[in-house]
């Protein structure tokens, strides 16, 4: 990656920060106790409650009221642990949050760094999500979304490890006829797993495994 000037560093660190700031002071200004959950927050809090209590995926209809739901266990069957630990479900499902949006912060830099992004960038762009509206609001809800991202960067970066320990490079490949890829499978609690290329000559950090990844 080609470096960049000190005042567009400047400029870059100023703006995600700001984005980062104004995420932390949406969440504080709603919290405690005005937090605007939805329908799907609910939900996600009444699996982790039903979890809490022994129940595990309630029917579609029963003495707990209706059930039914296509969301993954991950998520709340740890929210349902930290209420037994006996957090509030609120507290507990916003902490939970909160954790997934550090995970994801941390995958997305360790994934940048992988790619070769020097860490003075890397640290600003990995925070740059938190500017964005949607990743705000969505802060502010009980739901799996941030874990299950954080869990599919982190399979990425998995991958682009592997590729750069074979040593994948675009030009060995162009001569032997074949070509690498990059696997990554996710489930909707997050669950990840990748695998990428084959056993080839070592590479320099962050060179094959961006070939690898962007299929060049």
């Amino acid at each position: 990656m080609e470096p960049i000037s000190p005042t567009q560093r400047r400029l870059l660190w100023t703006g995600c920060v700001v984005g980062l700031l104004s995420s932390v002071a949406l969440m504080m200004w709603y919290w405690p106790g005005a937090l605007p959950q939805d329908s799907s927050s609910g939900v996600w809090t009444a699996l982790a409650q039903d979890f809490a209590k022994g129940v595990f995926y309630r029917p579609t209809y029963s003495a707990f009221g209706f059930g039914g739901t296509r969301y993954m266990p991950l998520f709340f069957v740890v929210h349902g642990v930290l209420i037994r630990l006996a957090f509030d479900p609120v507290t507990a499902g916003v902490v939970l949050t909160v954790l997934g949006i550090v995970l994801f912060d941390a995958a997305l830099f360790l994934t940048l760094r992988e790619l070769g992004v020097d860490w003075p960038v890397a640290v600003p762009l990995a925070l740059l999500p938190h500017a964005a509206v949607s990743f705000q609001l969505l802060s502010l809800q009980v739901k799996g979304d941030f874990l299950a991202a954080a869990l599919n960067l982190g399979g990425i970066w998995c991958g682009l490890r592997y590729a750069r320990s074979r040593g994948i490079s675009h030009e060995t490949h162009g001569r032997r006829g074949g070509r690498p890829h990059l696997r990554v499978a996710v489930g909707a609690e997050g669950q990840a797993c990748s695998r990428c290329g084959r056993r080839l000559p070592r590479a320099p950090r962050g060179a094959g495994a961006r070939r690898c990844l962007l299929g060049e």
